[in-house]
């Protein structure tokens, strides 16, 4: 959790799963399967097996979602394979350690009842193969066969037909005569491992099999053909009940599989939120989990930075920020304090704690080895908000080393996306002296991170965009965060109003143009207010759908993909 963590605040250091990847599967190939077959396997063996194997599928999902986070078509497209590696090795040890089980639990127990849904075989995708599992000759590890799939031994044949074979080939009559004694042996003892440790097993194999279906099914819609062809697909709820086994298991994982809940319920789900506002299944989850392991972990810096996302969600800012404090303060690793240093910066952002959130975020800045340059940005936002044009004029005049520094500047999205606005800032830097150009680009963070909705001052924001005249920075922008506010305070026709503007000042901009995520966010705000009246909806979809098919490229495209793909889900069900 450590090296996945400290790879998501600093990707350059993630070379740590792959030498764990090659380390894990050192042992695991052709060579001791085939010894394995011979000559047995004893009960120690075959548990450290299973186990390395579930740790390089574990690692395989860790690499994807490091590498999903790139979020580029490369990134996806390696991130995929990546997956489909780790899914390989999921499905082939779930069936040996499901083999196991029931031989372990043949005759009912509350334990087996408690399994998680996948292990009803009722999903195409990891129901047990008709034909034997096929090795992959092109993957850079392999995985031995298992012990569902051993041959059996051979049939009794007559003399001449076994000196026939002997003859042709000595080695196979030894080999078959040692499986058919392995086999005899095997047959004595019908479960070579404890029935407590196959259940450790299974909890340990829910928990990256629960997350792989997390991270498969939050893949962007323009991916899903590419994960289809490679086989297998997500299912959001079983992943969520394969973690939910594994929280419960006596697995080393279930404090793991209690924090995957935490990040998929107070982090991914309001991220993908088709509204921005989060719905209270997600958050009475996450405070069920919260108080459940408030006794053993309610003081540890891990749970703490949860209770603040909790905080943030019910719109408790100084709630958050009082936790996320405490967790910068208990945790030892740096990785973990810049992650909750960014919380605090965000909450203070929301808040327009202007001051607070510069301090942060000019800490990050010099400390963060991810994004020098997004957080460059956000400190520049700050100043400029406060009117500071002394201070601002020294960060104008860092900013060209900054984007000549490859160690600050890459071409990823995001800094593609600060980029944009930079050039934007600097051309227009001798106009823009009113505090408002800056502002605008705050509202604009707010809203594209889902802040809006749980930002106390809302009222405040929808005053400066009413205030706002051509001061705007880019055409349409205070009308969206305007129409935007009005939906999350329930005045939906004033919201479609403004929406409606942003579309008619916008008419004769191309749809490829450098800033044509405010067209397709208008358009989808639109039709997400639409779709909630039975008479409205056919015009909803419309909107949704053009913004499928007419915008392409645009600003933060897949983020918006995926929420509108779950929002025609949604119509569907």
């Amino acid at each position: 959790m450590y090296y996945l963590i400290r790879d998501l605040v600093d990707p350059s250091e993630c070379s740590v799963p792959k030498s764990l990847e090659r380390r894990c599967a050192s042992d695991i190939g052709w060579l001791k399967s085939m010894r394995n077959k011979v000559f047995g396997e004893t009960t120690q063996s075959l548990t450290d097996r299973l186990e390395t194997q579930i740790i390089l599928a574990d690692t395989q999902v860790s690499i994807a979602i490091l590498t999903f986070l790139q979020q580029d078509i490369a990134g996806y497209v390696k991130g995929g394979w990546t997956l489909r590696k780790a899914w390989k090795v999921y499905q082939h040890t779930y069936q040996q350690i499901l083999g196991l089980y029931k031989k372990a639990f043949k005759n009912g127990t509350p334990a087996q009842q408690q399994t998680p849904l996948f292990l009803n075989c009722d999903l195409p995708s990891w129901s047990q193969p008709t034909t034997p599992y096929q090795e992959d000759n092109n993957n850079d590890w392999s995985v031995p066969s298992s012990l569902a799939s051993t041959p059996t031994s051979l049939s009794p044949k007559p003399l001449t037909h076994h000196q026939h074979s002997f003859l042709k080939n000595p080695l196979a009559a030894f080999f078959g005569s040692h499986q058919q004694q392995t086999n005899q042996n095997t047959s004595t003892n019908e479960c070579p491992i404890p029935a407590d440790t196959i259940a450790r097993l299974l909890g340990a194999i829910s928990f990256g099999y629960g997350t792989f279906q997390l991270c498969m099914s939050l893949l962007p819609p323009s991916m899903l053909k590419l994960i289809h062809f490679l086989g297998f697909t997500g299912d959001r709820a079983r992943g969520v009940e394969a973690l939910m086994f594994c929280k419960t298991s006596r697995d080393m994982r279930a404090p793991l599989a209690t924090l995957t809940l935490l990040w998929y319920h107070t982090i991914v789900r309001p991220f993908f939120s088709q509204n921005g506002l989060y719905s209270k299944s997600s958050l009475n989850a996450a405070k069920i989990l919260l108080e459940d392991n408030d006794p053993e972990f309610g003081t540890s810096a891990f749970f703490l930075f949860f209770q603040g996302r909790v905080c943030r969600l019910q719109s408790d800012i100084p709630g958050a920020i009082q936790a996320f404090q405490g967790a910068l303060e208990k945790s030892p690793q740096r990785e973990v304090q810049l992650l909750c240093l960014h919380e605090i910066g965000w909450c203070y952002l929301a808040t327009l704690s202007y001051v607070e959130a510069f301090h942060s975020f000019n800490i990050l800045k010099k400390r963060s080895r991810w994004s020098k340059y997004f957080y460059t940005y956000l400190t520049l936002l700050c100043l400029g908000s406060l009117d500071n044009r002394k201070e601002l004029d020294k960060f104008v005049q860092s900013l060209s080393s900054l984007q000549s520094d490859p160690s600050t500047y890459s071409t990823n999205q995001l800094d593609d996306f600060v980029q944009k606005r930079l050039d934007k800032l600097l051309d227009t830097f001798k106009v823009a002296s009113r505090p408002i150009y800056f502002k605008l680009f705050i509202y604009e963070l707010l809203y594209l991170w889902s802040l809006l909705a749980s930002a106390p001052p809302i009222t405040l924001i929808v005053q400066d965009c009413l205030s706002c005249q051509d001061e705007e920075p880019m055409v349409g922008l205070s009308k969206l965060i305007l129409g935007a506010s009005l939906n999350y305070l329930g005045r939906k026709t004033e919201a479609l109003t403004a929406l409606e503007s942003v579309l008619l000042a916008r008419k004769d901009t191309p749809t490829n143009a450098p800033d044509a995520h405010i067209t397709a966010f208008a358009l989808y705000e639109m039709g997400i207010i639409l779709i909630q009246n039975y008479e409205t909806q056919e015009e909803g979809r419309a909107c949704l759908l053009k913004v499928q098919s007419s915008f392409k490229g645009f600003d933060f495209e897949s983020r918006l993909s995926v929420r509108i793909h779950g929002a025609l889900r949604s119509m569907e069900e």
